[in-house]
């Protein structure tokens, strides 16, 4: 089923550069996340983020990787959906996209990304929802 694009995503989307409209159809979306996001600020400098969410994919529901106050709550056993698009959600905004190995949003900016301390928890939660997703 195609994406259907609202009347809002489509003037959002007029005001992104060309070469990222192109991207529409294909990856549709991750173009409207980079629209939602356009106009705001990169990360300030010396930003320690809260919650860190990475998707593999342009329309998945659940993130690959979770982390909360830089403890590995989650990650994904599944392959990923398609690895030609990595996006990431820091503190429940859009930071950065990139598509086909070419990024159409940064806004990282100053951010600095937390050292993971993985529990043993978090594995066998992420081991657990994937066999229950898998059966």
């Amino acid at each position: 089923m195609a994406y259907e694009f609202s009347e809002s995503d489509l003037q959002r989307i007029i005001k992104l550069p060309a070469w990222i409209q192109t991207l529409k159809d294909k990856y549709p979306v991750s173009v409207v996340n980079t629209a939602d996001t356009w106009e705001e600020q990169p990360l300030p400098e010396d930003y320690i983020p809260k919650e860190v969410e990475i998707f593999y994919g342009d329309d998945v529901d659940d993130s690959d990787l979770f982390i909360r106050d830089g403890k590995l709550y989650f990650f994904s056993l599944r392959e990923p959906v398609d690895a030609n698009v990595i996006q990431v959600l820091i503190d429940g905004n859009w930071a950065y996209i990139q598509v086909e190995c070419r990024v159409i949003l940064d806004r990282l900016g100053g951010v600095i990304l937390p050292d993971v301390v993985v529990n043993p928890e978090a594995i066998l939660h992420s081991v657990i929802k994937s066999n229950l997703q898998n059966n």
